[in-house]
């Protein structure tokens, strides 16, 4: 329970930047390629914190790094509305953010799997449902703080009550024993060649930094999207956003039962051959409002069960430690960082189209390595 509601916390902060992207274009009188370096200053931090955090969580005492990580949070969440006049500034507000976040996505990931004996598929994506759900409240946090103060204050100020409170249950609860990683690879199939513990690490690594830029990137701009598109001006934008969110949600919730009788590849394959279509579907009707809001939709329950599902295969094939988990959340900020960037800089260049355009290209590049990293592990 303190994990889930960790990743409550973690959902609050990691959709305050997404649907906020418009309110901060006006209070920084900035452009769209401007804003879209938000995506890219705090990346190294979060790259460099989700390394060094695996190190920490595998010298024990896991529950103190953990802590940490949700003050860290609480402290980025208070600089945002105090660093919002220039882009700049917001930056180094997301960047505390962002080292905070890293150290809760590795430790929570790691700990629930140093928790749990055996299949970790449900749990694990119950885990990510709370991440839904805190994701999905975010975005309606923003558009009420920039309806009611025409700021970002009411949104940070609930990410800093929620995560101070789960540090206080934290500090108090004793942590899990650490595991090596490596220690559930088998001998590959007769006629395939073996591959080894880190070249193992590295293709899910890089499922991870696909799926996250597709994640963030989609998230974070749908709203510029659906306010360029005419769909109708605060808190509409917001409300599409948390249209993904509500389908990523629910879709995680359907699957904590599903992942009990069905194998994690089965589930990957089909979340990422609908999560093509959907996207597909928005690139071929074009700016259609309906198309729209069902497209976020159906995208965001297509792509709900791939983190968690690939985490949870990554431990049936591989098995994780810290070090390893920090090697994948490292991945996923490496997405997180250029694809939403790449997003912004075709929207300057062609316009709103850019969106689905790109998110549907990088959706088949993430079918297509699905199956690499499948046939290599099993």
């Amino acid at each position: 329970m303190l994990y889930l509601a960790a990743f409550v916390a973690m959902g609050f902060a990691a959709t305050l930047l997404g649907p906020a992207i418009p309110l901060l274009r006006e209070l920084t009188d900035s452009s769209e390629s401007e804003i879209s370096l938000l995506f890219v200053i705090p990346a190294p931090a979060y790259i460099l914190s989700s390394v060094i955090a695996g190190r920490l969580y595998d010298r024990g005492g896991g529950h103190r790094v953990l802590v940490l990580g949700l003050a860290i949070m609480a402290v980025g969440a208070t600089l945002v509305p105090l660093l919002d006049a220039t882009v700049v500034g917001l930056g180094v507000g997301f960047a505390v953010l962002g080292v905070g976040m890293s150290l809760v996505d590795v430790g929570c990931n790691t700990l629930l799997v140093w928790s749990r004996s055996g299949d970790v598929g449900s749990i694990m994506n119950a885990l990510h449902l709370c991440f839904g759900i805190g994701a999905l409240v975010g975005p309606l946090s923003v558009g009420l703080s920039e309806w009611w103060l025409g700021d970002l204050r009411f949104a940070c100020g609930v990410v800093v009550v929620v995560a101070l409170a789960v540090a206080v249950v934290a500090w108090r609860t004793p942590s899990p024993l650490p595991r090596a990683a490596g220690q559930n690879m088998a001998e590959p199939a007769h006629g395939r060649r073996a591959i080894s513990h880190r070249g193992a690490l590295v293709l899910v690594a890089v499922f991870f930094a696909l799926y996250v830029g597709i994640e963030i990137g989609f998230a974070g701009w749908i709203s510029t999207y659906a306010k360029d598109t005419g769909m109708g001006d605060a808190p509409i934008p917001a409300f599409v956003v948390a249209t993904f969110w509500a389908g990523f949600t629910i879709c995680r919730l359907v699957t904590v039962p599903i992942a009990r009788r069905v194998a994690p590849a089965r589930i990957l394959a089909v979340s990422c051959a609908a999560a093509v279509v959907a996207a597909g579907a928005m690139v071929v009707a074009g700016d259609v409002s309906s198309v729209v809001w069902v497209a976020t939709f159906w995208f965001g329950a297509a792509v709900a069960p791939q983190y968690p599902t690939m985490v949870a295969l990554a431990e049936e094939r591989i098995g994780l430690s810290g070090g390893a988990t920090s090697m994948i959340v490292a991945g996923s900020s490496i997405g997180g960082l250029a694809l939403p960037w790449l997003i912004g800089q075709r929207l300057d260049a062609i316009g709103v189209d850019a969106l689905p355009q790109v998110i549907t290209i990088s959706a088949v590049v993430l079918l297509a390595w699905f199956w690499l990293v499948d046939r290599r592990t099993r």
